[in-house]
């Protein structure tokens, strides 16, 4: 199964990727209405760059959302944080290897792309046993938020260290 990454935010990536949000929006929560898709849209576009996942067929599969921003969370073209808002990839293309070839090229960008960025940062629901797990295998919980979901937990790693986590794997 080939995953292809694509990092443009053309006008056609935008309309795409929309539709593909909010048919996939129960990935988050079953009580993800339309009406809060549409909001969660409006506002995260607007200071979010995408990842889109596509498959051979250049069918988007999944993606993540990501942007800087300063330590405190308010959104800054300059801050010394990448953060990840959303990120989500259809089950049937679930796997170890995708995660990490995939979780690595999003470094690899925000590395070349995002000069002086020191943190990469993101959230988890609270609630999800298994990906908190998975998330304190490289990430550090570095404080709690209150998401519209529920309680998430802010996770937080070094960009560099993350980077040469993420390379070891083959």
């Amino acid at each position: 199964m080939k995953i292809e990454y694509d990092f443009g935010g053309s006008g056609e990536n935008l309309a795409e990727f929309s539709l593909y949000f909010i048919r996939h929006r129960k990935a988050f929560s079953r009580n993800f209405t339309l009406e809060k898709a549409l909001l969660h849209l409006l506002e995260t576009l607007s200071v979010s760059e995408l990842l889109l996942l596509r498959d051979e067929q250049r069918a988007i599969v999944g993606y993540a959302s990501f942007r800087r921003q300063q330590l405190d969370g308010q959104p800054d073209p300059q801050g010394e944080v990448a953060f990840v808002d959303s990120v989500v990839l259809e089950e049937d293309h679930r796997s170890s290897r995708v995660f990490v070839r995939s979780f690595r090229e999003l470094v690899r960008y925000m590395l070349e792309n995002y000069r002086g960025v020191q943190f990469f940062q993101f959230h988890a629901l609270a609630d999800q046993p298994y990906l908190n797990r998975l998330y304190g295998k490289f990430a550090e919980i570095t404080g709690q938020a209150e998401g519209i979901h529920g309680p998430e937990n802010i996770y937080t790693v070094d960009i560099a260290k993350l980077h040469s986590y993420l390379t070891s794997f083959k």
